[in-house]
């Protein structure tokens, strides 16, 4: 069974629609249109382009993507202490502290789907996130925190801590020590970003993918929708699990079957949402 989506979305804001599906992106084999590929960072991104504009080469093209995907870095990525929300979280008072227009965007996107999940999605989580042992190289995994230091984390979290103002555009902390991660929309939004500096150069048939984030505009190189491969989410090896299709429409997809916490040789995110909560 295949699913067509027709309403477009940016591709971050899909990143809860499709949770736990893991993606495999790709375009048909026989598929011609130009096919672009490289790095941004440690995220792998592919572009194809049914209809290349002429007098548009192919390594102009991919000098720009990778432009405009390092942009998006600059703006949301925590890795990164030179980035736009590495300075706010670095900013220890709780002040407005202005930032671009599409970092207050994506906050206030990311706070939407905080109160839409009633606080499942929650873009202040780093604390717990860091404690159970992921998102850095010196947690120790495996291993269930006592509850005084659950409570300790806990209190430096909570998505209603972080208001935004869209003009002009401004975050604020309610505590010194907030964090936001916004890495969840750091992918889907580079996407956005690699589409948009493409249809700034006329070009509207095009997939752009990077790291599994994916948006689409316009028509295959064979002249229907983009076919997307839906990974298997196995432990081990890659296979596909079914194909969808796409026309005009983001998507972003994820899941814990790479990256999971263990406790007593069981794998089970609701029992550790239950250790956490108690």
């Amino acid at each position: 069974m295949s699913l067509k989506l027709t309403t477009w979305m940016p591709a971050f804001v899909l990143a809860l629609s499709f949770a736990g599906i893991g993606c495999l992106s790709g375009c048909d084999k026989d598929a011609t249109g130009m096919q672009l590929s490289g790095m941004q960072g440690t995220a792998m991104w592919h572009v194809t382009i049914s209809d290349p504009p002429a007098g548009q080469d192919e390594a102009t093209l991919s000098a720009g993507l990778s432009d405009a995907f390092a942009r998006s870095g600059k703006m949301l990525a925590t890795w990164d202490n030179t980035s736009e929300i590495a300075h706010f979280n670095a900013y220890q008072g709780t002040d407005w502290f202005a930032v671009s227009p599409q970092v207050a965007e994506a906050s206030d996107m990311a706070l939407k789907l905080g109160e839409q999940s009633g606080g499942l999605y929650d873009i202040t989580i780093r604390p717990l996130v860091v404690l159970w042992g992921f998102g850095s190289a010196d947690a120790e995994m495996g291993k269930v925190p006592d509850q005084a230091a659950i409570d300790a984390a806990r209190v430096q979290v909570g998505y209603r801590k972080l208001q935004v103002r869209l003009d002009p555009p401004a975050l604020r902390k309610e505590r010194p020590d907030l964090h936001v991660e916004l890495a969840s929309l750091a992918d889907g939004f580079a996407a956005d970003q690699g589409g948009l500096y493409l249809e700034s150069l006329g070009i509207h048939n095009y997939m752009v993918e990077i790291a599994g984030e994916i948006r689409t505009r316009g028509l295959s190189p064979r002249g229907d929708d983009w076919h997307i491969a839906i990974e298997k989410p196995l432990d081990t090896g890659r296979a596909i699990q079914q194909g969808i299709r796409l026309e005009n429409a983001g998507l972003a997809t994820s899941g814990d079957y790479r990256s999971f916490f263990m406790h007593d040789g069981k794998r089970s995110i609701e029992e550790l949402v239950a250790v956490e909560a108690t």
